[in-house]
């Protein structure tokens, strides 16, 4: 994902390695804020509490955001995440809310608590090569090579040709979603 986001060579953004839990290319107290999309079990980890905590200005929040599927794509978000599992936690295991929530009990938290959640729902029209594109982003699926691939491919396109889904009259099929976004604010944490 970071080299697809390098790829972009978007102005004003620097792409930097590292990992949630360990951003030693970027100094303390830089960050305004921190969005997280697609990435959010990178984040469900004290550790990287304690590092967002470090690269965080003062008194700056922390807004996250997460697509999430509507009742149509369950299909879909099956195939997706049943077929390939892998051990990370994901965003329907709520472990991302549990580590935020233990801030709660910590003698010097890094973060306030509760959390502040909204939800936003959309609607977009993609074609099915497009949408397998989105799929394709998702490292457990770019992984998946030969016939692993080719099987995978063959069940994501029957469920898009044989479901209920709504098609336009381009061919596109209406993707629905929703975009769930979490923020708190920061504290000073531990010393």
């Amino acid at each position: 994902m970071r080299n697809t986001l390098a790829a972009k060579k978007l102005s004003k953004v620097d792409v930097r390695p590292g990992t949630a839990a360990e951003m030693k290319d970027v100094g303390d107290g830089w960050a305004d804020g921190c969005i997280v999309a697609q990435a959010f079990h990178w984040f469900a980890r004290e550790e990287s509490l304690k590092e967002i905590h470090r690269v965080y200005a003062e008194e700056c929040n922390r807004p996250e955001s997460w697509p999430a599927s509507t009742k149509w794509e369950q299909e879909l978000s099956e195939l997706n995440f049943n077929e390939k599992a892998d051990n990370e936690p994901r965003f329907r295991h709520l472990l991302w809310k549990k580590v935020l929530e233990r801030q709660a009990e910590a003698e010097k938290p890094f973060f306030s608590t509760p959390i502040e959640t909204e939800k936003i729902t959309w609607s977009i029209w993609l074609t099915p090569d497009a949408l397998w594109d989105r799929f394709d982003t998702l490292s457990w699926n770019k992984l998946r090579q030969g016939e692993e691939r080719r099987l995978f491919r063959e069940k994501f396109d029957k469920i898009i040709k044989e479901g209920d889904a709504t098609f336009n009259e381009n061919g596109e099929v209406e993707l629905h979603g929703c975009t769930f976004f979490v923020w708190t604010s920061r504290l000073d944490g531990p010393e």
